[in-house]
């Protein structure tokens, strides 16, 4: 007589496969989900580079324009929180690994997780007569602004700016101070 498997067994090896599979199958969701949702939030601290990259574009054309030193500064209005989260602007030196060349750049990314971030090109390297500010006092004659090299969006009144002195601009980032 050929003694078959017991049912309970059989049952055994069902149920722990189906706990298996369920268990994968979660997973694979929230992991699934997560990627989608980091690609939302990243395309929403594109939008906000962006517009923080036009701004600075915008006021560098108008120091261009006179052949006078000058400083202008433009308050931005930006979301206080992407994705239910505070984030960080920054205005930095990229090398493009393609040609090597070093060119500025506005990269927005989640304080929480900087891993997640979006970025804005503008459209002048690093070793021209444009130069992002780098946290050195450079005599800034507008009392009412506290430049930074990044700014939080946590924060009130953030603004750009840009300082021509001669042929030199110096673009940055900041917050204007209350009274300002």
């Amino acid at each position: 007589m050929v003694k078959t498997s017991s049912p309970v067994i059989s049952h055994v090896i069902g149920t722990t496969t189906l706990i298996a599979l369920f268990f994968i199958v979660t997973v694979y969701y929230t992991y699934s989900y997560s990627m989608i949702q980091d690609e939302v939030v990243e395309t929403q601290l594109e939008e906000v580079a962006g517009y923080v990259s036009s701004n600075i574009v915008q006021l560098v054309s108008l120091t261009t324009l006179s052949g006078e030193d000058q400083f202008l500064i433009k308050e931005l209005k930006i979301p206080r929180y992407v994705a239910n989260s505070i984030y960080e602007v920054t205005i930095e030196r990229y090398t493009d690994p393609i040609s090597q060349e070093e060119v500025l750049r506005v990269r927005v990314y989640l304080a929480s997780r900087p891993s997640v971030y979006g970025v804005s090109y503008l459209p002048w390297s690093e070793g021209g007569p444009i130069h992002a500010y780098n946290g050195t006092d450079l005599g800034i004659p507008e009392s009412s602004l506290s430049p930074n090299v990044s700014v939080s969006s946590g924060y009130e009144r953030i603004c750009v700016w840009a300082l021509k002195r001669g042929t030199e601009i110096t673009i940055g980032l900041g917050r204007r101070l209350v009274g300002g």
